[in-house]
């Protein structure tokens, strides 16, 4: 039996207000580029609720609702990454 070492990428992810969906992917690309060559890279599980900020208003319904209609485009991102 042989052994494989996997090689593990944990993210510290500062959660801060963005004005461009743009900031959000840049900070993606850092990451993703720092954690080049490893096996698996894990962000934290609601590391997105940083697009929230993207959309005026309080209510959290509303802002996640308003967010929908970038779904397509985030969506396209994550599979090229």
């Amino acid at each position: 039996m042989s052994t494989r070492i996997l090689r593990i990428a944990t993210i510290q992810y500062e959660q801060k207000p963005i004005k461009e969906l743009r900031e959000f992917y840049e900070e993606i690309d850092y990451y993703l580029d720092e954690a080049k060559g490893v096996d698996v890279i894990v962000f934290p599980e609601a590391f997105s609720i940083q697009l929230l900020t993207l959309v005026e208003g309080r209510d959290l319904k509303e802002k996640t609702l308003k967010m929908a209609k970038h779904y397509d485009e985030i969506e396209s991102y994550f599979k090229k990454a």
